[in-house]
């Protein structure tokens, strides 16, 4: 019996090792599955948006598209989800585009036919390009808002950080990705095999602009205690919970119709 048990002991030793060696290896495309599955199949009205192109500080080509504000309207700057793609981004766009508000729409390295592999400093990467475009086009800080969705909750933190908007908005947002592969997979070394940090919760005390939080409060994908936790280290920023609603709190009327009366508020 002794050494039957010592057998199967050395056996699940051996198949935890080769699971968690192989959710190393293949971290990236379980991180962006819109980069190795494809993006959500979706046809918005591009109207009134330009396709432009960009070079990123590594050299790659990337696009965003950009459509205009109406007079007084500051611009958003959205980064979308990791399932998703800019025309995603267009959807989650479309009434704060009806109020006026300017939207410029990048698209990560490696989604919708971008050039590249996706990374955590590559993201960076083409969202500064997204911005340098903005600044050399007059878009300054003082006239961007910026916007995230899911994975684009801590690209735009960074950015947000490096840079303070006028203000920020964190939809669906999560502490960070070791936060939320420790809770779904407990059984897993989270903080050794992350290499993907993407970690909010370190940055969000020292992002100097107004902050505005949304959660769906039966979010299954990033669960809405990711947001709470934000909230405690950062007290003044407003936190929205969506009863009722999971991941795709973005898309609804509500939450979108809430970002427009917060920026309204804030006479953004």
């Amino acid at each position: 019996m002794r050494r039957l048990a010592i057998r199967a002991l050395f056996v699940f030793v051996l198949l935890y090792v080769a699971v968690v060696g192989t959710l190393y290896v293949f971290q990236r495309r379980l991180i962006y599955p819109g980069w190795s599955l494809g993006t959500a199949a979706v046809d918005p009205d591009r109207s009134g948006y330009r396709d432009i192109e960009v070079t990123t500080s590594d050299g790659l080509r990337g696009r965003l598209f950009y459509h205009p504000p109406q007079p007084g309207k500051s611009v958003i700057l959205f980064f979308h989800g990791n399932g998703d793609s800019v025309l995603g981004s267009m959807v989650a766009m479309q009434r704060l585009v009806a109020d006026g508000y300017g939207a410029v729409l990048p698209e990560y390295r490696g989604f919708n036919g971008a050039a590249g592999i996706p990374d955590e400093q590559g993201l960076y990467r083409d969202a500064r390009a997204a911005r340098a475009w903005m600044t050399a086009n007059a878009i300054g800080p003082d006239r961007t808002v910026i916007i995230g969705y899911s994975l684009g909750t801590g690209v735009a933190a960074q950015m947000a950080l490096e840079q303070a908007p006028r203000a920020l908005v964190l939809i669906a947002p999560y502490a960070s990705i070791a936060h939320v592969t420790a809770a779904r997979f407990w059984w897993l070394p989270a903080n050794l095999l992350v290499s993907e940090r993407f970690d909010t919760l370190s940055k969000i005390g020292r992002i100097g602009c107004p902050i505005l939080l949304i959660h769906g409060a039966v979010d299954t994908t990033i669960p809405a205690e990711n947001s709470a936790l934000l909230k405690e280290l950062r007290p003044d920023a407003d936190r929205a919970l969506f009863p009722g609603v999971g991941h795709e709190v973005v898309f609804t009327q509500p939450a979108q119709a809430l970002i427009a009366r917060w920026l309204d508020r804030h006479r953004l």
